[in-house]
């Protein structure tokens, strides 16, 4: 796996391999180069995803902060105790976070304790 963000101040990338071993490789190097390189079957380049602090708006979260993925639509997951067994619920992301400010979030809604966890027959 290549990340998709420079992993240094020399723009290289780091490479993950299965094994837990990785290393920083040069941006411009194709799939099949690693492949070849590193002996790999496949290589896949993350996405890059932009993390960022959020406040929840309203729901049983109000007023907190927490973290969201800076996308329009984004969703979060929460957990309230007790855990296991507490409710799970979700944030929307309604506007992005800027330099100053962290996103805001929306509550959307618990799912029912049902569709949690499998029941044991």
């Amino acid at each position: 796996m290549v990340s998709a963000r420079q992993a240094d101040t020399y723009g290289r990338l780091r490479l993950t391999v299965s094994d837990g071993t990785s290393a920083l490789i040069e941006p411009d190097l194709t799939h099949e180069q690693l492949a070849d390189r590193y002996r790999l079957d496949r290589v896949v380049t993350m996405p890059a995803i932009d993390f960022c602090a959020a406040v929840h708006l309203d729901g049983p979260l109000a007023g907190q902060t927490g973290y969201a993925t800076n996308e329009l639509g984004s969703r979060t997951q929460f957990h309230l105790p007790p855990q296991p067994g507490g409710p799970t619920g979700f944030y929307e992301v309604t506007r992005l976070a800027t330099e100053d400010k962290p996103a805001e979030t929306r509550f959307v809604g618990f799912i029912p304790l049902d569709d949690e966890l499998p029941h044991p027959e």
